[in-house]
């Protein structure tokens, strides 16, 4: 789909907080983490800058649509500039994501070129040492856009483009982040997600080093108009 900007079909997120968990990756979703590694969200890369005054810039076409296999190169080259790692590991986890049901790969096209990325995974919760396990369903994870074409409304389309996929299939979605990370808060508040619990694990990913913040949120389907 084409699209100059989010639009307003947004999910309206309400109900009681779930208790303290963990949350069980599902095959694609560790398949996309390196092997051996505990991911800290927060500190490889510095968040985008907080900037909540109006995007100003010159209104560009963006075309949101699932991935194909050809998008698979230009998704790896963002994901190592993003985070490191062998092209050729990141091109095979992509590929891994395009067949699987469990995983859903999105892109965003800025004039025939691949500027972004965004996921969808679902999430298979199992209980740990004793800790309520978390709601199976479906989370958006993974955006990742090129820092020449930051600011531009490209992750609210990514946003967009993955709820509209998802209510096709569910009645909820799960998002979660650190709680530093002032410009995805903002970016997911819009659609309506609201926050759940920060009482929460997630095996292999810790926030900046164990010493952060994360927060769970949820979103429920619009009703229809």
């Amino acid at each position: 789909m084409s699209r100059p900007m989010f639009g307003a079909n947004r999910g309206l997120c309400h109900g009681p907080s779930v208790p303290s968990m963990q949350i069980q990756r599902s095959g694609i979703f560790a398949s996309l983490v390196r092997p051996g590694t505990m991911v800290c969200m927060g500190s490889r890369e510095p968040f985008v800058d907080y900037d909540p005054s109006p995007i100003r810039r010159q209104r560009i076409d963006i075309v949101t649509r699932p991935a194909a296999p050809h998008d698979i190169g230009a998704c790896a080259t963002l994901a190592v500039r993003r985070d490191g790692g062998e092209t050729e590991r990141w091109r095979s986890r992509f590929a891994a994501c395009l067949e699987s049901d469990g995983c859903a790969l999105f892109v965003a096209v800025v004039g025939g070129e691949v500027v972004a990325y965004g996921r969808l995974e679902r999430l298979e919760p199992a209980p740990v040492d004793g800790i309520a396990a978390a709601p199976a369903g479906w989370y958006l994870a993974g955006i990742v856009v090129d820092p020449r074409w930051r600011r531009r409304g490209i992750a609210a389309a990514l946003t967009e483009a993955r709820l509209d996929w998802a209510w096709q299939r569910t009645d909820e979605v799960w998002y979660f982040a650190n709680a530093r990370n002032r410009v995805t808060l903002d970016l997911h508040d819009r659609f309506g997600f609201v926050e759940v619990t920060r009482d929460f694990a997630i095996p292999g990913i810790t926030f900046d080093n164990g010493h952060g913040t994360g927060i769970l949120f949820r979103c429920r389907r619009p009703d229809p108009q």
